[in-house]
């Protein structure tokens, strides 16, 4: 029983002595990284603990308007006591559209005692985030396949049954044109084009006057939505399924948009995910500027149909 005893004495020396190397200073102050390496618009894990005693104020900062070029997606606060003590645990998940190595900046924590005045701070170092596009390493070469092997050629059953097979397609669709003829006493109305699309949904986001109500990134998302599925319906480009970042990328090989559209497209999708994303907030001839852009880009690629010869001024 003596020695159990003696062993409890010795641990609560043990952490009584950390205690007191703590408490060398007011405030102690921890910051941790869940990860340093991500993808773009990944979320990153951060957490910030701060140690005083009960009878100090303690401020954390306000991320409301980001932390460095991070924004704060959420934000957890825990406060624990303990031998006179308390532990104030703030846990934050930040995200970034940049990519490269990116610097979080220092913390800046402020306090004070109770009854005192003037505040005191405390600050972390700066961390470093590497942050990795999703594009990195799609230019690489291809790794080149050995050649299969020579292909047995089919044995005269199965050219007689190929021939069959020929044969029946033929007869199966020639009865299948028959019917649709006869089926067919009226034209199909025509698909409406994309263009037609793109302009009423313009017209309806401007009736809507979401601006007016403070609905800026609401707004936003709908002009960039209305654009991107204008390319859909004009050139079937999977525009509303990729980030901008994606759809840049592919558009830099296709021919189906002139140069100066592709500029144009690039400078319009940017500023939306600014707004989106980055919580811009743009002035309101940017706003008009933006709306135009999509007008201008479904003005200068809309599909362009000639008129009947009949209906031309001679």
């Amino acid at each position: 029983m003596r020695k159990y005893l003696l062993i409890l004495i010795a641990l609560l020396g043990f952490l009584s002595h950390s205690s007191a190397q703590e408490l060398k200073v007011p405030v102690a102050l921890k910051m941790e990284l869940k990860a340093r390496t991500v993808l773009i618009a990944d979320k990153v894990s951060c957490t910030l603990t701060a140690t005083a005693e009960k009878d100090t104020e303690v401020q954390f900062p306000d991320f409301s308007k980001g932390w460095g070029d991070f924004t704060v997606k959420e934000e957890l606060t825990r406060v624990r006591s303990f031998w006179g003590r308390k532990k104030i645990t703030a846990r934050y998940t930040l995200q970034t559209y940049s990519t490269g190595e990116i610097v979080l900046p220092a913390v800046v924590i402020r306090y004070k005692k109770k009854g005192q005045d003037q505040w005191q701070e405390i600050k972390t170092k700066e961390e470093r985030i590497q942050v990795k596009s999703l594009l990195e390493g799609a230019g690489e070469e291809p790794t080149l396949k050995d050649i299969k092997g020579p292909m047995e050629l089919p044995s005269a059953f199965g050219v007689f049954k190929m021939w069959w097979v020929v044969i029946l397609a033929l007869l199966l669709w020639g009865v299948g044109m028959y019917l649709l003829k006869r089926r067919n006493a009226f034209s199909p109305t025509p698909p409406r084009p994309a263009h037609e699309i793109a302009y009423a949904q313009l017209e309806e986001l401007k009736k809507q006057e979401l601006i007016r109500q403070g609905r800026t990134k609401e707004y936003y998302s709908m002009l960039s939505g209305i654009v991107r599925h204008y390319l859909e319906n004009r050139f079937s480009l999977r525009a509303p399924d990729m980030t901008t970042e994606e759809f840049l990328f592919d558009l830099k090989g296709s021919s189906l948009l002139a140069k100066e559209h592709k500029e144009l497209l690039k400078d319009f999708l940017s500023h939306c995910d600014l707004v989106k994303f980055a919580k811009y907030a743009p002035q309101t001839d940017e706003i008009e500027g933006v709306f135009q852009s999509a007008k201008r880009l479904v003005d200068q690629t809309k599909e362009v149909t000639e008129e009947p010869e009949g209906n031309r001024t001679r």
